[in-house]
Protein backbone atom coordinates (compact mmCIF):
# COMPACT_ATOMS: atom_id res chain seq x y z
CA UNK A 1 0.00 0.00 0.00
CA UNK A 2 1.24 3.46 -0.90
CA UNK A 3 0.02 6.60 -0.43
CA UNK A 4 -2.88 6.43 1.16
CA UNK A 5 -3.19 9.62 2.63
CA UNK A 6 -6.41 8.99 4.82
CA UNK A 7 -6.30 5.05 5.56
CA UNK A 8 -5.21 4.56 9.97
CA UNK A 9 -4.63 0.88 9.97
CA UNK A 10 -4.09 -1.90 7.56
CA UNK A 11 -6.06 -4.70 8.49
CA UNK A 12 -7.78 -5.59 12.06
CA UNK A 13 -6.72 -8.72 14.10
CA UNK A 14 -9.45 -10.65 13.14
CA UNK A 15 -8.49 -11.04 8.82
CA UNK A 16 -5.08 -13.00 10.93
CA UNK A 17 -6.78 -16.50 10.32
CA UNK A 18 -7.00 -15.76 6.47
CA UNK A 19 -3.78 -14.41 6.44
CA UNK A 20 -1.60 -16.98 7.61
CA UNK A 21 0.46 -17.54 4.05
CA UNK A 22 0.98 -13.54 3.37
CA UNK A 23 4.96 -13.14 2.65
CA UNK A 24 5.26 -9.38 2.57
CA UNK A 25 3.75 -6.03 3.75
CA UNK A 26 4.47 -3.28 2.14
CA UNK A 27 3.80 0.06 3.80
CA UNK A 28 5.02 2.99 2.45
CA UNK A 29 3.71 7.37 2.58
CA UNK A 30 0.40 7.34 4.34
CA UNK A 31 0.80 9.72 6.35
CA UNK A 32 -2.24 8.99 8.78
CA UNK A 33 -1.56 5.23 8.99
CA UNK A 34 -1.33 4.52 12.97
CA UNK A 35 -1.36 0.83 13.07
CA UNK A 36 -0.39 -2.00 11.01
CA UNK A 37 -2.30 -4.65 12.57
CA UNK A 38 -5.01 -3.33 14.70
CA UNK A 39 -7.00 -5.01 17.51
CA UNK A 40 -10.04 -3.57 18.62
CA UNK A 41 -9.36 -4.49 21.96
CA UNK A 42 -6.47 -4.32 23.75
CA UNK A 43 -5.32 -8.44 24.19
CA UNK A 44 -2.48 -7.51 27.02
CA UNK A 45 -2.59 -10.31 29.59
CA UNK A 46 -4.28 -12.92 27.22
CA UNK A 47 -0.95 -14.33 26.86
CA UNK A 48 1.04 -14.07 23.59
CA UNK A 49 0.03 -14.70 20.13
CA UNK A 50 2.08 -15.37 17.31
CA UNK A 51 0.77 -13.99 13.82
CA UNK A 52 1.86 -14.22 10.02
CA UNK A 53 4.15 -17.20 10.38
CA UNK A 54 5.36 -16.72 6.77
CA UNK A 55 6.32 -13.23 6.76
CA UNK A 56 9.73 -12.78 4.84
CA UNK A 57 9.82 -9.38 4.30
CA UNK A 58 8.26 -6.35 6.20
CA UNK A 59 8.64 -2.74 4.77
CA UNK A 60 7.37 0.32 6.40
CA UNK A 61 9.09 3.57 5.25
CA UNK A 62 7.84 7.42 5.56
CA UNK A 63 4.81 6.46 8.01
CA UNK A 64 4.70 9.31 10.93
CA UNK A 65 1.77 8.69 12.46
CA UNK A 66 2.50 4.87 12.90
CA UNK A 67 2.42 4.18 16.20
CA UNK A 68 2.14 0.30 16.11
CA UNK A 69 2.92 -2.60 14.14
CA UNK A 70 0.40 -4.90 16.35
CA UNK A 71 -1.03 -4.34 19.80
CA UNK A 72 -1.09 -6.28 22.88
CA UNK A 73 -0.08 -9.75 22.94
CA UNK A 74 0.88 -9.56 19.21
CA UNK A 75 4.20 -11.52 18.22
CA UNK A 76 5.28 -12.10 14.59
CA UNK A 77 7.45 -15.09 14.77
CA UNK A 78 11.09 -14.28 12.96
CA UNK A 79 11.36 -18.09 11.53
CA UNK A 80 10.91 -16.95 7.82
CA UNK A 81 11.93 -13.43 7.65
CA UNK A 82 14.61 -12.01 5.37
CA UNK A 83 14.10 -8.12 5.34
CA UNK A 84 13.03 -5.54 7.46
CA UNK A 85 12.61 -1.98 6.87
CA UNK A 86 11.98 0.17 9.32
CA UNK A 87 12.59 3.82 7.55
CA UNK A 88 11.34 7.42 8.85
CA UNK A 89 8.78 5.82 11.03
CA UNK A 90 9.61 8.09 14.11
CA UNK A 91 6.72 6.89 16.87
CA UNK A 92 6.92 3.44 16.63
CA UNK A 93 8.80 1.99 20.21
CA UNK A 94 8.46 -1.75 19.68
CA UNK A 95 9.45 -4.06 17.23
CA UNK A 96 6.69 -7.25 17.86
CA UNK A 97 9.37 -9.76 16.27
CA UNK A 98 9.99 -12.84 18.46
CA UNK A 99 13.35 -14.27 17.88
CA UNK A 100 13.92 -17.96 17.59
CA UNK A 101 15.99 -19.34 21.03
CA UNK A 102 19.03 -21.01 21.39
CA UNK A 103 19.94 -24.32 24.18
CA UNK A 104 20.76 -21.24 26.76
CA UNK A 105 17.30 -19.34 26.12
CA UNK A 106 18.76 -16.50 24.11
CA UNK A 107 17.53 -15.39 21.11
CA UNK A 108 19.56 -15.88 17.82
CA UNK A 109 18.74 -14.64 14.17
CA UNK A 110 16.67 -16.43 12.00
CA UNK A 111 18.70 -18.61 9.53
CA UNK A 112 16.36 -16.79 6.96
CA UNK A 113 17.43 -13.10 7.46
CA UNK A 114 19.10 -11.44 5.02
CA UNK A 115 19.08 -7.58 6.05
CA UNK A 116 17.50 -4.97 8.28
CA UNK A 117 17.44 -1.48 7.00
CA UNK A 118 16.91 1.42 9.90
CA UNK A 119 16.46 5.18 9.27
CA UNK A 120 17.68 7.46 11.51
CA UNK A 121 20.39 5.72 12.96
CA UNK A 122 19.05 7.55 16.71
CA UNK A 123 15.14 5.66 16.28
CA UNK A 124 17.01 2.27 15.54
CA UNK A 125 18.57 2.33 19.16
CA UNK A 126 15.63 3.57 21.26
CA UNK A 127 13.28 0.64 19.99
CA UNK A 128 12.09 -1.23 22.92
CA UNK A 129 12.46 -5.48 21.92
CA UNK A 130 10.28 -7.69 24.25
CA UNK A 131 13.63 -10.56 23.91
CA UNK A 132 16.88 -8.98 25.99
CA UNK A 133 19.84 -9.08 23.72
CA UNK A 134 18.01 -8.70 20.47
CA UNK A 135 19.10 -5.64 19.40
CA UNK A 136 22.71 -7.04 19.91
CA UNK A 137 21.92 -10.34 18.04
CA UNK A 138 20.40 -8.38 15.25
CA UNK A 139 23.48 -5.77 15.13
CA UNK A 140 24.88 -7.83 12.09
CA UNK A 141 22.26 -7.52 9.85
CA UNK A 142 21.64 -3.66 9.75
CA UNK A 143 22.64 -0.88 7.72
CA UNK A 144 21.24 2.68 7.85
CA UNK A 145 19.64 3.98 4.79
CA UNK A 146 17.26 6.76 4.73
CA UNK A 147 16.49 5.23 1.13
Amino acid sequence: MSYCWRVKKLFPVELLQGLQNLETIRVRHCEKMEEIIASEEDQKGEGTTFILPKLHSLWLQNLPQLKSICSGGLMIPADSLQYLYIIKCPEVKRIPLSLPLVENGKPSPPSSLQKITAWPREWWESVEWDQPDAKDVLSPFLQYSGL
